[in-house]
């Protein structure tokens, strides 16, 4: 196996203490909730979607075509590994004009998504562009965003019997 689990140790031992845990009270601060990644960021931050809705929360994925306008008392999460990618910020731009607060999870701390957030939470690890990544373009910052989301999905305080009645049942 090529895969080195401990290059994903490391990007979780670098994260300060209770960056999951900041998320899930900001979710649990908001009225509404919407997502929103391009690429692979994207199918992770929906796999959130998901697991929020589950939890009994309102959540939309930016792009959907049910998916309301944002405003005061929303929260905005967005993730791009460079924090530049044009779609991502631009709704984070949006959000922050409508007076919701956007909440980030990048690699670059110094990206103009990471300074529009209103919280940023920044991972140690390559993006797609990296020269000296031994990951496939920006697998470590999306695997490392799944684990993240599930880690933030627990601060929630869900049980499982209530997320068994939220899952899909039309499949």
């Amino acid at each position: 196996m090529c895969f080195d689990f401990k290059e994903l140790k490391d990007i979780f031992d670098k994260l300060p203490d209770e960056s999951e845990k900041k998320l899930a009270e900001a979710v649990k601060g908001a009225v509404r909730v919407f997502v929103h990644g391009a690429g692979r960021s994207g199918l992770m931050i929906k796999a959130f979607a998901m697991r929020l809705a589950q939890a009994g929360l309102t959540v939309y994925a930016v792009g959907d075509c049910t998916t309301p306008a944002i405003g005061e008392g929303d929260i905005l999460i967005v993730a791009s590994a460079s924090g530049r990618t044009l779609g991502v910020v631009r709704c984070a731009r949006t959000a922050k004009e409508l007076d919701a607060r956007v909440f980030c999870i990048t690699a670059s701390p110094e990206s103009e998504l990471a300074g529009l957030a209103d919280e940023a939470v920044c991972f140690s690890a390559p993006n797609k562009d990296s020269e000296n990544s031994g990951s496939l373009m920006g697998t470590l910052f999306e695997e490392a965003l799944l684990l993240f989301f599930d880690s933030a999905a627990e601060f929630l305080g869900a049980d499982a019997t209530k997320m068994r009645r939220n899952h899909a049942n039309l499949e």
